[in-house]
């Protein structure tokens, strides 16, 4: 959630009806939480300049998963179904940015699934290097497990960036 002060009320802004819900239980009435469409600016760098600046191939599919790389993410599906894309038509690539704190790590996993022509898997990334990979993305892939109580911020980033996001039905990011 994000917090502000509009008209001498305080506001509330939040990512799921479900927040939203749990605000209002926890102060009835205390705090005024009306519907906020947030403002979507579009992507801050074009497709095109930033797979030229990434070195991504203009025909590419790019799938890209963002954030912190933890055991509640389910990577060896995403990846499975990776796979199977590419034995349709070859052009579909993973890219998976985030630090790993715990989990498994999803290119050893490519690799054991003969998976790892089509993963890229980096670590921390900084802004300007985030912007490029939403610039690239043909899609962003929320992959939390159905039993992940996670909310997901990189869902705020897509919708700011005017990419198409997909998650597992049952998770907190379907929301």
């Amino acid at each position: 959630c994000r917090e502000s002060v509009v008209a001498g009320a305080l506001t509330i802004v939040c990512e799921t009806d479900r927040i939203r819900e749990t605000w209002q239980l926890l102060v009835p009435g205390a705090i005024r939480i009306p519907f906020v469409t947030p403002s979507t600016p579009g992507p801050s760098v074009s497709e095109t300049v930033a797979r030229r600046e990434l070195g991504v191939h203009p025909g590419s599919f790019v799938i890209l998963s963002f954030g912190t790389r933890r055991a509640d993410k389910d990577y060896e599906t995403v990846l499975r179904a990776v796979g199977v894309l590419n034995a349709i038509e070859n052009r579909y690539v993973l890219v998976i940015a985030g630090a790993l704190t715990s989990g498994e790590n999803p290119d050893r996993l490519a690799e054991a699934l003969n998976l790892a022509n089509y993963i890229s898997v980096l670590g921390f990334v900084n802004d300007d290097r985030k912007r490029l990979l939403f610039g690239a993305a043909s899609l962003v892939i929320l992959p939390y497990a159905p039993t992940s109580t996670q909310g997901s911020g990189v869902l705020a980033d897509s919708i700011s960036e005017r990419r198409p996001v997909l998650c597992v039905a049952g998770s907190r990011s379907e929301e």
